[in-house]
């Protein structure tokens, strides 16, 4: 049986961040396992760059920050640096939070882009996400809860500047995102592991890569910007030419996607809530399989919303 259609995001990194994945990699092996992975030989520079042919980098000798999320083995203190790095990039967005994810569950999250969205000039923020989940666990303790989110992000949205898209494919079939990233404005990319829910902001293990750009950068505005467009383009198919002439006039995204893709055979349809029956609202207010941290897994009162 073939896999449904499926849409995701990686990263090649080379260099000083990826020695520094690789221990934190290693790190974690060990914590799991009580084993050593063994290190990989160092590439010398007649080697040449470690890259597949077909990968072409968009960003060259720039800084960047590996984000983690560590639950609390033992001693350990816990790392909930992916959630406090959400929450910081969504106060700062001055015109556009576009968020690709597999799960939107995260009330925190939830909250900060409605706060966003009350402000009268606040940002436009355009999520992407699956119209079901797959799994039916998934399905079960994540859909209900996203549409808990959209509806309250609906509900806030008084100066029309969100919208919740859902993808398909030419033939109309819908495509499983399982990508995990995140664009500021044109000043802060990242994409990792992490999902917007309770589970990756403290139970599970995650690590994301983050590139900010600074007043003086040029380079880094230019490929989040460049990746954007490209991201969206992808979704939108052979409309592409129509969205990139739309987003250069217009300048809000969710004009141009209107504007490329509002006809029929919609590639980027509307993500519209479900209503559901009482046992799923349920497991959706008290975030049934989704715990915030380990204190909280077997303890399903402490995290209602």
């Amino acid at each position: 049986m073939p896999y449904p259609p499926r849409h995701d995001v990686m990263i090649l990194l080379d260099g000083e961040a990826a020695h520094r994945l690789g221990e934190h990699a290693r790190e974690r092996w060990r914590e799991a396992t009580g084993e050593d992975a063994p290190q990989p030989e160092p590439t010398t520079q007649a080697a040449g760059a470690p890259w597949p042919k077909r990968a072409v980098p968009i960003l060259h000798d720039v800084d960047l920050g590996l984000i983690h999320t560590v639950p609390t083995p033992g001693d350990r203190p816990l790392e909930r640096v992916n959630e406090a790095l959400y929450l910081a990039a969504i106060r700062a967005a001055r015109k556009l939070i576009y968020l690709e994810n597999q799960y939107f569950t995260s009330p925190v999250i939830r909250e900060a882009l409605a706060a966003r969205l009350a402000e009268l000039d606040g940002p436009e923020i355009v999520m992407v996400c699956t119209y079901r989940a797959p799994s039916y666990f998934d399905h079960a303790t994540m859909d209900s809860a996203r549409d808990i989110f959209v509806a309250r992000l609906r509900r806030a949205d008084a100066f029309n500047r969100f919208r919740a898209y859902t993808p398909y494919t030419a033939g109309g079939r819908p495509i499983i995102v399982h990508s995990k990233i995140a664009i500021i404005d044109d000043r802060l990319l990242r994409i990792g592991s992490t999902n917007l829910n309770n589970r990756s902001f403290g139970y599970d293990t995650e690590t994301d890569v983050a590139f900010e750009a600074t007043d003086s950068d040029s380079e880094i505005p230019v490929a989040i910007a460049e990746l954007r467009a490209a991201l969206v383009s992808h979704f939108l198919g052979p409309k592409r030419a129509t969205f990139a002439a739309a987003y250069t006039e217009k300048g809000s995204l969710i004009e141009a996607i209107e504007l490329a893709d509002g006809e029929a055979g919609r590639r980027l349809r509307p993500y519209i809530p479900r209503r559901h029956g009482w046992v799923q609202n349920l497991i959706a207010r008290w975030h049934i399989g989704d715990p915030r941290d380990t204190s909280d897994a077997w303890r399903p009162w402490r995290r209602q919303q």
